[in-house]
């Protein structure tokens, strides 16, 4: 053991119990022991630390001084183990998420490469399913995040929400782009890539007014949202989503997306859902932290960058 922490638990048992005997009892030392540090302290510091009597040893001013010194390094060494171990905690840990399948394969895909090149202790479970379906994974803790659009509200589940508006996707040369904003008759005409009937858009759109277009030509309904973002690249059609599924799209640069000005319903919300009464461990509370903060920078950037 180095010398200096030798003496300082002399000091540090001496000045407690006042008492060299005392504190050679404590230390598992011999009073000679004790008093030699406790002398080549003094001799170091150029100092006499105790003033001693009869009755044992009280310190002086500079023993004052020594030990309170002495006690913030031991509670600055103590802080700086705590967040050892909380960086220890964050480095390492297990994350169930569940979302939507289209943001499982773009947003969380990019998230978890980008975070693991520094928590690499960190493993995720990922549940790809409907946003209703979101929901139960959170409810009966399958899934300890969870993200979507929620069509319904639930006391026990805690949400971070997030803006963001319906609009229209298309190639960047489809006519509909020349068009800053865009009115839902504006559609009228142009093939149309639908999510199939329940799905949430497409219950979302068609009570703001699609259904009441029986002649629209509906060239592709898909129960997949990559389907559908694959088939508008491809130049099948044009199709309805959010802002943030273009904003997450790997290859935005592609697509034109024009908000729809004259729905008649609030647009959906994304959502990053956690249950009420869950203490999150610390690695699962950082990926919500660093996840929320990913959605606002992309909604951000796109929002900025938007016509």
């Amino acid at each position: 053991m180095p010398i200096y922490a030798t003496a300082t638990r002399c000091f540090i048992e001496v000045a407690r119990l006042g008492s060299i005997r005392a504190a050679s009892e404590q230390l598992a030392l011999t009073p000679s022991a004790v008093h030699r540090q406790i002398k080549w302290l003094e001799i170091e510091l150029e100092t006499p630390l105790f003033e001693r009597h009869s009755r044992g040893m009280r310190l002086n001013n500079s023993g004052e001084l020594l030990l309170s010194s002495l006690k913030r390094q031991q509670r600055d060494f103590n802080d700086v183990r705590a967040q050892f171990q909380a960086l220890h905690d964050l480095r390492r840990g297990h994350v169930d998420i569940a979302a939507l399948s289209y943001l499982s394969g773009t947003l969380l895909a990019s998230f978890i490469a980008t975070l693991r090149t520094e928590f690499t202790g960190i493993t995720f479970t990922i549940f790809s399913c409907n946003s209703d379906d979101v929901i139960s994974h959170i409810m009966d803790d399958t899934a300890d995040i969870g993200l979507g659009y929620p069509t319904r509200n639930v006391n026990q589940v805690t949400s971070h929400t997030y803006p963001t508006s319906v609009g229209v996707v298309m190639l960047t040369e489809h006519p509909l782009a020349k068009k800053a904003e865009l009115k839902l008759d504006d559609c009228k005409g142009y093939p149309l890539i639908l999510p199939r009937a329940g799905m949430e858009m497409r219950d979302y759109i068609e009570r703001c007014g699609l259904r009441a277009w029986p002649e629209q030509p509906v060239v592709v309904k898909t129960d997949s949202f990559p389907a559908l973002m694959g088939l508008v690249h491809a130049g099948v059609g044009i199709g309805f989503v959010t802002e943030f599924d273009v904003a997450v799209d790997p290859e935005r640069d592609l697509l034109a997306f024009r908000k729809l000005v004259d729905l008649a319903l609030p647009p959906p919300q994304l959502s990053l859902m956690v249950k009420s009464d869950r203490i999150l461990p610390p690695a699962t509370s950082m990926v919500m932290e660093q996840l929320d903060q990913e959605i606002l920078a992309i909604l951000d950037a796109h929002i900025s960058s938007s016509p």
